[in-house]
């Protein structure tokens, strides 16, 4: 039985900000070897983008790297 149910609205519990810059911080930091081309601006410009569009998909944007770099 469900007795409760939590909404985190208006980062009350979670900072989604921080945790992304985080998240894309140590994507980078994984993946800065097969990113020698990508500055960490542009990688950083680009995930955040693609957030903003709803289409991020972590899979989606490693397997795009390569493709659409301004």
């Amino acid at each position: 039985m469900i007795k409760a149910v939590i909404f985190d609205l208006d980062r009350t519990l979670l900072d989604r900000d921080a945790s992304v810059e985080c998240f894309i911080k140590d994507q980078y930091d994984r993946f800065e070897e097969s990113l020698k081309s990508v500055s960490r601006v542009a990688f950083t410009s680009r995930f955040i983008e693609w957030i903003s569009e709803g289409i991020c998909l972590r899979i989606k944007f490693i397997n795009n790297l390569s493709m659409n770099w301004i």
